[in-house]
This record gives structure tokens, sequence and C-alpha cells, in this order.
């Protein structure tokens, strides 16, 4: 089956494991190898959150970028898929700048999370 998905040669994923997205400030790093613009996060859970939905601020170098990634208690469970897009621009990213994905409260259970941050180079 074809996907009409455009994913462009300058799209670069860059991945990262954040080991327990269940407890508040916890946070999962990657560092940036090449300059462009963030235009995505996404996220896969092992397991399920069991209190309340989990939010996950992307940080770039220590800063909040405003944009985040809600994981919701109703429909969490192991390969659980959540993302945020970004606007082109509204994120630029240089070589060495170091992306978080940072919990922003307890959610409840244990459970860690694949991370995929999408980088489109300039």
């Amino acid at each position: 089956m074809a996907y009409n998905i455009h994913h462009p040669l300058t799209d670069k994923y860059l991945s990262a494991r954040h080991l327990d997205v269940t407890i508040a400030t916890a946070s999962g790093y990657a560092v940036v190898a090449g300059a462009g613009s963030l235009i995505g996060v996404k996220t896969v859970i092992e397991g399920a959150i069991t209190t309340d939905d989990e939010v996950l601020n992307v940080y770039k170098n220590a800063v909040d970028t405003g944009y985040d990634i809600t994981i919701a208690t109703a429909s969490s469970a192991a390969g659980d898929e959540d993302s945020v897009d970004i606007p082109e621009g509204a994120v630029t990213v240089s070589e060495n700048d170091v992306l978080t994905l940072v919990s922003a409260n307890a959610s409840g259970g244990t459970t860690a999370a694949a991370v995929t941050y999408i980088i489109r180079e300039s």
C-alpha cells in the first residue's frame, strides 16, 4: 500500500528514548547534528499510563518551545503513538543544540517512550 505522504530528502529523523514519561520533570535528550527547523516530534509509549493524561513539553537548549504532546490516559497502551506538528521556521535548530522532551506532570504507571524529532535541514 502506497502512502500519499511527502517526505523531502531534507527531512532528518533524530531518535531518542525517554526512560519514564510518567515522572514529573523526567526528560529524554537528543543532540542535533545540523542546522534546520524542528517540524515535528513523535512518540510511541511502551506501556499504559494510569492516572492522568501526560503532557510532554518540547524544549530546545533548556527553553520551552511552547509545543507539547499529550498522551491521553484513556487510549494509552503499548504502541500508542502521539505527536505534535511544528510550523516550519517556528523552532530553528543549530548543530549541537539539545532537544528535550520533559514530562509536565506525574501521570501514574511506569512507561518509557521512543521519541523521534523531525528536522528539516536548511
